[in-house]
């Protein structure tokens, strides 16, 4: 089923500000399935939460495979995590009463899926459809069959005297999906984030008074330069007179004995 014509890699062009992507710890494999082989992980990337399903090559005798020149990537802002995550739990309070329910996002739609009702395959299924904004063609398809085969211990006695049971298990991963989607939603209020920056504010200020102390004693100025050669010929600005004058307001900047401003900026640290 894996349809890949598109991949959406990297942080999406060049950016002067430095935006690191962090891979989540969550990840879920299935080479079992019958529709689709496929591995789901997320990845948090420039306040967006990335959902990436990659194709598993199956290799008899040896460890299966990714690839990962055919992944499909769909992107979720926190209100669209929000939709989903609702999708998902609205999904499971009754599974045979849908085909499928998810969201749109730009790049296409996500949908939590009826195995059975779309397929004919029975399970649940999380699938990508990638859909090109301009003639609604789909572009790229990937689905990821949610691991049923996943149980606890029950009434072990020794060897092979034990029962499997799926009461809870079978539907894990659906709940740790459950649990990315809420942590991302309530991460990116900032909430925590403007408590940290609360919290050390005072060695945030002492670190500042640090630095302009530092500044001081190399002479470098605290307020933004202007330009060393300012052009101010303009017949307005010379009273009718077009006569160029050429002001030099390069910075002085003071020579400090170098082994001075390091003794200074030990005792600061101290």
């Amino acid at each position: 089923m894996n349809n890949n014509n598109q991949t959406f890699q990297g942080n999406g062009g060049s950016n002067d500000v430095f935006t690191p992507s962090t891979r989540s710890s969550y990840k879920f494999f299935n080479s079992t399935s019958s529709l689709d082989k496929t591995m789901l992980t997320f990845t948090y990337w420039n306040s967006l939460l990335r959902i990436t399903m990659n194709p598993i090559i199956v290799q008899d005798g040896s460890a299966n495979k990714v690839d990962t020149n055919n992944r499909i990537d769909m992107y979720f802002s926190p209100s669209k995590a929000q939709m989903f995550l609702h999708c998902i739990q609205t999904f499971r309070k009754n599974p045979d009463a849908y085909k499928n329910i998810g969201v749109n996002t730009n790049k296409g739609i996500i949908f939590i899926a009826n195995g059975e009702k779309m397929y004919g395959v029975k399970g649940t299924f999380i699938v990508i459809n990638l859909i090109n904004n301009e003639n609604g063609q789909k572009e790229g398809e990937a689905a990821y069959q949610i691991n049923s085969d996943v149980y606890a211990i029950t009434d072990y006695t020794g060897g092979t005297d034990f029962t499997k049971n799926y009461d809870y298990s079978e539907e894990i991963e659906l709940d740790m999906i459950e649990i990315l989607l809420k942590n991302f939603i309530s991460a990116y209020t900032n909430a925590v984030a403007s408590s940290i920056l609360e919290v050390n504010k005072y060695n945030d200020h002492r670190m500042f008074n640090f630095v302009k102390d530092v500044r001081e004693k190399l002479g470098i100025s605290n307020k933004e330069s202007k330009s060393s050669k300012y052009n101010n010929s303009s017949w307005f600005n010379n009273n009718g007179n077009n006569t160029t004058v050429v002001s030099d307001s390069s910075p002085k900047v003071n020579t400090t004995d170098y082994e001075e401003v390091m003794n200074d900026i030990a005792s600061l640290m101290d």
